[in-house]
């Protein structure tokens, strides 16, 4: 048996586990060894590198990186999961422009930016779920697209089925698609 993509057998998810150091107060995501070079992970280096987290992340605590020095984790410090209500008054209300700025700037957009994927620590608000993040180009592909870019990230899903954040911003990324391909040329690879 096969699946979507044409692999053999059944797809084991590759990922990471989630620790709690309660002397630092942190909690701790070490990835496995693919997730961060061919798996869900493959472009948290990139934001990281853009700065997309300079901002909106200020319980990042470290980041943990092996001996060769590839990302392979982060610790984020603890806050309060937001609730619907104070995702709509803080994220939507008070950091959608940023977030729209930080998207269009990067390059980069949030697959999963929802309510439980975001804190409150004292007085700040900040993102918990960093790696979800996938290039501009890749938004709102269809099947065969996921299927040609397995090479580049192995997903095990198709990508435009993994969109869970709000309607607001699927509106903002697909008017930032149309005007930039109005600019340039097509381009698929990210």
């Amino acid at each position: 048996e096969s699946d979507d993509f044409g692999r053999k057998g059944r797809w084991i998810p590759r990922g990471s586990r989630i620790f709690f150091d309660h002397t630092e107060d942190v909690y701790i995501k070490v990835f496995d060894e693919y997730f961060c070079s061919k798996g869900e992970g493959r472009f948290l280096p990139v934001a990281l590198e853009k700065g997309v987290y300079e901002f909106l992340c200020p319980a990042l605590a470290y980041l943990i990186v092996d001996s060769h020095e590839h990302l392979r984790g982060y610790a984020i410090r603890s806050g309060l999961v937001l609730s619907l209500y104070d995702f709509e008054r803080y994220v939507e209300v008070s950091l959608k422009d940023a977030i729209c700025e930080i998207t269009r700037r990067s390059g980069l957009y949030f697959y999963d930016l929802t309510f439980h994927n975001v804190i409150r620590r004292g007085g700040e608000i900040s993102f918990i779920d960093l790696e979800s993040v996938l290039p501009l180009s890749w938004y709102g592909k269809d099947m065969a697209f996921s299927m040609r870019m397995i090479h580049h990230i192995d997903i095990g899903y198709p990508i435009q089925k993994k969109f869970f954040s709000p309607s607001w911003y699927a509106s903002y990324i697909e008017e930032l698609i149309s005007a930039d391909s109005v600019r340039r040329p097509k381009d698929d690879t990210g």
